[in-house]
C-alpha cells in the first residue's frame, strides 16, 4: 500500500472545528506512526500493522480535512447528525489496499489476505464486484495502476525474495491473464511507485528506514530497472525518511517526490523536468503579504487534469528534532495555515489562488472539484466559486471511511472496520464499498464476492 492510503482518512462523525488538532497532538501522534522497526515480521502481520496505521494515521489526518468552502465563505452548513445511514456493511472481506476507478463504470480494487493479493473489478460502478486475479509474491502495501478496463498493473514490494525488491504484474484482458516481473535487491526498499503507461514507470526507494533515496526507471513494464537519481548524484535526496516519500509524474519528464527531511524536520516537494534524473525544491510564491520569516511553506503531490491541476500547501515552523528522539523516528509540525496553487501549464509554474481553512479539496478537473470533510462531501462545477449541498458519508457504528473518490456525481468509498480478534492471523480488518450516483444524497453498498 503505497503511504498515502496509509495516512488518508478515517472520519470522525464530530467537527472538532476549526484548528484542531492542536500542535501537542499532531506531534505525539505522528511520531508514534513512525518508530523504528523492530524484528522481521511475517507476512501475515505487516498486514496487521498495515490496518493499524490506517486507523491511527488517519484518525490524524482527517482532522486536517476541511470542512469550510475554498472561496471566502464557508461551505453550506449541515447539521450535525448521525452519519449512519445505512445498516451496518454485510461484507467479510478482508482489509482492501488500494483502489482506482478509471471511469464512472470501471473499478479496480487490489486486498491482501494470507499472503494473496486478490484483485477484485467491477463493471457497473461498483454495485458488483467479481475477482480478477489472485496473486501472490507481493505484499500488504501493494497499490494499482489501471489506464482503463482492461490494462493494469499491480505493484508492491516483493515477499518472495529474503532481500528487498519488487514485483510488478500486468494485464491487458482485464484479468483474465497476469504477468509477473521481479526486481532484486539492487533496488532497495520500495516506498511509492508511478506507471505512466503499461510499459514506463518509476520507484521510490530506499536503502534502509531513512537516510537517502533513489529513483529508479523502466520501460519495460518492470522487467529491468535502470538508476536514474540517488544520493551520490542528487544531493537534494539525502537526509530523508525513507517511509514518508511518494512519487508521481504527470509526463515522461514531469514528476515530483513528496517526503520529509529528517533534521530539521520539514516536508519537503521535489520537482523533476528530465525524467528523474535531477530535482529541485518547488517555490511556491508566498501569498501576498505574509511574513515568511522563519516558516516554510510545502506543496503536497498536485493533482492535475491535462495542464490544469491544483496543489495544497501547508504553512510551518521548522524546529531542531528533540535529541531524544531515534534518527528515524517522525517529528510532526503543525500546520499554521493551508493554501490552495493553481497551475495551467502541467505544474511547472503555480500562481497563488486563495488560503483554505484546512486540507481537503479533490479535484477531477479544472472545473470540476469536491471537497471530503468531517461533516460530509460537497461538489463544484465551477472552480469552486459554487458548491452544492454538504452530504453525509455514511458511518455505521464501528466502520471507518478510507478514501472517498468522486467523477462527477459518481461517488464511492471504502469503509474498514477493525477486528479484535486475538491470536487470530489476518483477522485485523474487514471492508465495503459503497456508491453514489447522486452526489452523495443517496449511498449504496456494492456486492462483494463471498471470501
Amino acid at each position: 500500500m503505497d503511504d498515502y492510503d496509509v495516512r488518508r482518512r478515517i472520519r470522525r462523525a464530530i467537527d472538532p472545528g476549526p484548528g484542531f488538532p492542536g500542535p501537542m497532538l499532531w506531534e505525539r501522534t505522528v511520531s508514534r506512526l513512525d518508530e523504528p522497526p523492530e524484528a522481521p515480521r511475517r507476512p501475515w502481520q505487516i498486514a496487521v500493522l498495515a490496518a493499524v496505521a490506517i486507523l491511527a494515521a488517519a484518525s490524524v489526518g482527517v482532522l486536517l480535512v476541511s470542512r469550510s468552502a475554498v472561496d471566502s465563505g464557508e461551505l453550506p452548513a449541515v447539521a450535525r447528525a448521525p452519519l449512519a445511514h445505512l445498516p451496518p456493511p454485510t461484507s467479510t472481506r478482508p482489509g482492501t489496499a488500494d483502489y482506482q476507478f478509471v471511469s464512472a463504470t470501471a473499478g479496480w480494487l487490489v486486498e491482501y489476505d494470507g499472503g494473496v493479493a486478490h484483485v477484485l473489478r467491477t463493471a457497473d460502478g461498483g454495485a458488483h464486484w467479481t475477482v480478477a486475479g489472485d496473486l501472490t509474491g507481493v505484499d500488504a502495501f501493494a497499490t494499482l495502476r489501471f489506464f482503463d478496463d482492461h490494462q493494469g498493473l499491480v505493484i508492491g514490494p516483493a515477499v518472495t525474495i529474503s532481500t528487498p525488491g519488487v514485483r510488478v504484474y500486468s494485464t491487458t484482458d482485464g484479468g483474465v491473464h497476469w504477468h509477473g516481473e521481479d526486481a532484486g535487491a539492487d533496488v532497495g526498499i520500495v516506498r511509492s511507485s508511478w506507471f505512466a503507461s503499461m510499459a514506463e514507470g518509476w520507484l521510490l526507494t530506499s536503502a534502509t528506514e531513512d537516510g537517502s533515496m533513489s529513483v529508479f526507471h523502466t520501460t519495460d513494464g518492470g522487467r529491468g530497472w535502470s538508476l536514474l537519481s540517488g544520493p551520490a548524484t542528487e544531493p537534494l535526496l539525502t537526509g530523508l525518511l525513507g517511509q514518508k516519500g511518494r512519487i508521481q509524474f504527470a509526463t515522461s519528464q514531469d514528476g515530483w517526490i513528496s517526503t520529509t527531511r529528517a533534521d530539521p524536520p520539514v516536508q519537503v516537494l521535489l520537482a523533476t523536468r528530465d525524467g528523474g534524473r535531477t530535482w529541485r525544491a518547488v517555490d511556491l510564491p508566498p501569498p501576498p503579504g505574509l511574513n515568511m520569516t522563519g516558516k516554510v511553506l510545502t506543496g503536497d503531490l498536485p493533482m492535475l487534469s491535462g495542464q490544469d491541476g491544483l496543489l495544497t500547501a501547508g504553512l510551518s515552523s521548522p524546529r531542531p528534532r528533540p535529541s531524544s528522539l531515534p534518527a528515524n523516528a517522525a517529528v510532526g509540525m503543525p500546520v499554521e495555515a493551508v493554501y490552495l496553487y493553481q497551475t495551467h501549464d502541467g505544474g511547472r509554474t503555480w500562481s497563488f489562488l486563495r488560503r483554505l481553512d484546512q486540507f481537503g479539496i479533490g479535484f477531477e478537473d479544472a472545473t470540476h472539484w469536491y471537497r471530503v470533510g468531517v461533516t460530509g462531501v460537497a461538489l463544484s462545477d465551477d472552480a469552486g466559486r459554487t458548491w452544492g449541498p454538504v452530504r453525509p458519508v455514511p458511518q455505521p457504528r464501528g466502520w471507518y471511511p478510507q478514501r472517498t473518490i468522486f467523477m462527477g456525481s459518481n461517488g464511492w468509498t471504502v469503509l474498514q472496520r477493525p477486528l479484535a480478534t486475538p491470536n487470530v492471523p489476518n483477522a485485523g480488518m474487514r471492508y465495503a464499498v459503497l456508491r453514489t450516483t447522486d452526489g452523495g444524497a443517496h449511498w449504496t453498498e456494492g456486492e462483494l464476492p463471498p471470501p
